[in-house]
């Protein structure tokens, strides 16, 4: 069997939860890479990465909570699902959970459930990315030609085609756009300044 890739953050305190945690994604087909935290400070920093595809967080720990852990996530603007996963939580708090951006939670007697709650989570998030996607090319098109009718220089078009697509993806990434001279012989740098040399 194919195992799936997961970059989890693990938010969890006790060292036997971790594990177990881990097991489940595991048995469910996942080959988990993992940073485990155990404070905001630690959250925060991992967080900041940028390299993860979902959280798992306890609902309580000894410097940390849940609760701290949406709205840190909130105000970093980044779109990664958090699952609450915690021993025991009342309905009501539950509730107050998902209110704050919680997008499930599972009991940790109840493990079975993870692989299929992570799985729907990833769907999801990658339907929203998708629709990200698709709104900014959407606007970028409109911008564009909005630039072309104010008879904007081709050289700040094509710039600002670069930095559309440029912040199309979280990870950095360095776009350029290249020109073929008239005989189609050879490239020149239409536009793209952060192209490394």
């Amino acid at each position: 069997m194919d195992r799936k890739p997961l970059r989890l953050l693990l938010a969890e305190d006790l060292d036997d939860d971790a594990l177990l945690v881990l097991a489940a994604l595991r048995r469910h087909g996942y080959e988990v890479t993992h940073d485990r935290v155990m404070s905001a400070d630690g959250y925060r920093a991992a967080l900041a990465s940028g390299r993860h595809d979902i959280i798992l967080c306890d609902y309580v720990m000894p410097a940390f909570d849940a609760i701290a852990a949406l709205e840190i996530l909130k105000a970093s603007g980044r779109d990664i699902p958090l699952i609450i996963v915690s021993g025991t939580i009342g309905e009501s708090v539950a509730v107050d959970a998902m209110l704050n951006g919680a997008a499930d939670y599972i009991l940790k007697e109840n493990l079975i459930r993870l692989g299929a709650a992570v799985d729907r989570e990833l769907r999801d998030a990658e339907v929203r990315r998708q629709k990200q996607i698709y709104d900014s090319l959407s606007q970028a098109q409109t911008e564009v030609l909005e630039l072309i009718l104010d008879g904007v220089p081709l050289s700040h078009i094509l710039e600002r085609i670069v930095e559309r697509a440029q912040g199309l993806f979280s990870s950095g990434a360095i776009c350029s756009i290249m020109l073929a001279n008239p005989e189609g012989t050879f490239l020149t740098l239409g536009a793209g300044r952060d192209l490394p040399p």
